[in-house]
C-alpha cells in the first residue's frame, strides 16, 4: 500500500486553499497599507533571538535536517522529504533569478535576490511535509495535533524571522509561503501517481526517474540562463535522487527506523559528518576547478546526493551491523 495515497485528504486540501487565501488577502491588504517593509526591528535583544531561529531555514541547516531524516529516522520517510523539497527549492531558486527582485536595504545585509523568501519557501517545504507524513502515522488525535502544532509554529516562526531582522520585506515572504504551499500540495496531490513506478522494472524506473530530473534541469538551464546556476543545487539532488533512490531501496536496503536508539544516533552522527564534509569539500574542490559556474554546481550537487543516498547508507549498514 503506498503509503502517501492518504497524505493529503480533501479536507486537509481545502483548509491549506483557506489557509493561502486568506494570507494573500491579509498581504495584499498590508502591502496596500504600506507596511511592506515595516516589520524589521532595531531592537537587539529582539533580532539576536530571531537571528536564532532564522538559522533553522539555512541551507545548511536543511542539509543536517534532511540527513538525519534520511540516514537516522526513516529511509522511505527521508527519500520523499528530500524529493518534495528539493523539487520546491529548485523554483524558488529559479524564480529568485530570473525575477531579480532586490531585497530590502535593512541593518543586516544579505546576498541573493529577495522574492520569493527561500527561507520561508523552505520551511513552508520541509516542515509541510513533514507535518502530513507524521501526523498521518500519529497513534493519536492528540499526537497528530502535537506535530501539526509543531510543525506550523516552525513555518510561522522562520518566515517572521525574515521580517523581523529585515533581510525580506513582506511580499518576498508572503510569495514564499504561497509557491512553498502551491508545490507541496500538488506533491501530495500527484505522489501517488508516481509511486505506481515502484511496481515497474528497476531499469526502467531510473531511466524515466533521471528523463524527467535531468530533463527539468538542463530545459530551465538552457530557456533561463539567469538561473542556470542557481537550479543546479536542486537539479543535482533530484538527478542524483533518481538514480540512487531505486538502487539503494533494490541492493542495500538500509532501514534505520528499525535499529535501537543509540545506533540511531550513531547513524545521525555518521550521516551528518559525511554529508557537511561532502558539502563543504566539494565547494572548496569545485572553486578550483575551470569550466561553466552552471555545469560544474550541477555535477556537485550529484555527486553530493550519490554520496548521502548511496555510498552513506552502504556505510551505515556495515557500521550498525543491519
Amino acid at each position: 500500500m503506498s503509503e502517501e495515497s492518504n497524505l493529503l485528504s480533501k479536507k486537509d486540501l481545502i483548509i491549506n486553499v483557506i489557509i493561502s487565501v486568506s494570507v494573500l488577502v491579509l498581504g495584499l491588504i498590508l502591502l496596500e497599507m504600506g507596511f511592506n517593509l515595516s516589520f524589521e526591528s532595531e531592537n537587539e535583544t529582539i533580532r539576536a533571538i530571531f537571528e536564532i531561529i532564522t538559522f533553522l531555514g539555512e541551507e545548511e541547516t536543511f542539509i543536517v535536517f534532511l540527513t538525519i531524516s534520511l540516514l537516522a529516522i526513516d529511509m522511505r520517510f527521508g527519500k520523499r522529504l528530500i524529493v518534495s523539497f528539493m523539487i520546491s527549492m529548485f523554483f524558488n531558486s529559479f524564480l529568485k533569478d530570473v525575477i531579480k527582485d532586490p531585497r530590502p536595504h535593512g541593518l543586516e545585509a544579505e546576498m541573493g535576490y529577495g522574492f520569493p523568501s527561500g527561507h520561508t519557501q523552505g520551511s513552508t517545504a520541509f516542515w509541510g511535509f513533514t507535518l502530513y507524513y507524521k501526523k498521518n502515522e500519529a497513534d493519536s488525535k492528540k499526537q497528530a495535533g502535537i506535530i501539526s502544532a509543531i510543525c506550523t509554529l516552525l513555518i510561522i516562526a522562520v518566515s517572521i524571522s525574515r521580517l523581523i531582522i529585515g533581510v525580506h520585506d513582506l511580499q518576498d515572504v508572503v510569495g514564499g509561503f504561497l509557491i512553498g504551499m502551491l508545490i507541496l500540495d500538488l506533491y501530495l496531490l500527484l505522489a501517488p501517481s508516481v509511486e505506481k513506478l515502484s511496481e515497474k522494472s528497476l531499469g526502467l524506473r531510473i531511466i524515466l526517474g533521471f528523463i524527467a530530473a535531468f530533463s527539468l534541469w538542463l530545459v530551465m538551464a538552457l530557456l533561463f540562463p539567469a538561473g542556470a546556476e542557481a537550479v543546479g543545487q536542486g537539479g543535482g539532488i533530484l538527478v542524483a535522487a533518481s538514480i540512487c533512490f531505486p538502487l539503494e531501496t533494490k541492493y542495500i536496503a538500509y532501514k534505520p527506523q528499525d535499529l535501537p536508539a543509540k545506533k540511531k544516533i550513531l547513524a545521525a552522527l555518521v550521516g551528518v559528518v559525511f554529508s557537511m564534509v561532502g558539502y563543504l569539500g566539494l565547494s572548496e574542490v569545485f572553486d578550483l576547478i575551470p569550466g561553466p559556474a552552471w555545469i560544474l554546481r550541477f555535477v556537485r550537487y550529484v555527486i553530493l546526493g550519490v554520496l548521502l543516498s548511496l555510498f552513506v547508507p552502504w556505510i551505515l549498514k556495515k557500521i550498525v551491523k543491519q
